[in-house]
């Protein structure tokens, strides 16, 4: 089946060629790949690793704050007594929860740039139209047309899950009392 985004002879890409040296390029089928093919590669691998950061920050996050009973199973916040005005005025112990006595914040990637020296090889389409394909394996001295590709991706405000978390049991630790 032809794929119009990559257009990997056989063997191509594979395994047997993943990490191949640089000497060896002339015994390497050419790995063309379309700019829009590659930007959603390299889009994915940044979404698929940010993804897999956060999910690990989470893990960590509810284990440090919010360990599992052994007993029930269900997870319980870890408290430390504070003492909080009470009716009257008068001091009153309570367990606040010690996730609120931490100071979260989260690690953000403002910049990611990827720089890359591609060659540059038109591909017939099957109806007859051309395209511009990137050649991954060309150094520039192989081919006649090369290109400079730079993808920068900008790194997001974090969500406020967390301050919205803190903000209720905040209003629940309050609520008692009211």
């Amino acid at each position: 089946m032809a794929d119009p985004d990559h257009d990997h002879e056989p063997g191509a890409g594979a395994a047997s060629n993943a990490g191949a040296e640089k000497g060896d390029a002339a015994s390497r089928p050419p790995s063309l790949i379309s700019l829009p093919a590659l930007l959603e590669t390299v889009h994915a691998s940044v979404v698929g690793q940010v993804r897999a950061h956060s999910d690990s920050a989470l893990e960590q996050l509810l284990a440090r704050y919010f360990p599992l009973d052994p007993q029930t199973g269900r997870m319980t916040p870890k408290t430390v007594q504070v003492p909080l005005p009470g009716p009257n005025g008068t001091p009153v112990m309570r367990d606040v929860p010690l996730f609120l006595m931490a100071n979260h914040h989260d690690v953000t990637i403002d910049s990611f740039v990827i720089r890359m020296k591609t060659g540059l090889r038109e591909k017939t389409q099957p109806d007859g139209g051309s395209s511009l394909m990137l050649d991954l394996n060309a150094t520039g001295a192989d081919t006649q047309a090369t290109a400079d590709i730079e993808i920068q991706f900008r790194g997001t405000s974090a969500a406020q899950g967390i301050a919205r978390i803190n903000d209720t049991i905040v209003k629940q630790l309050g609520g008692d009392e009211r």
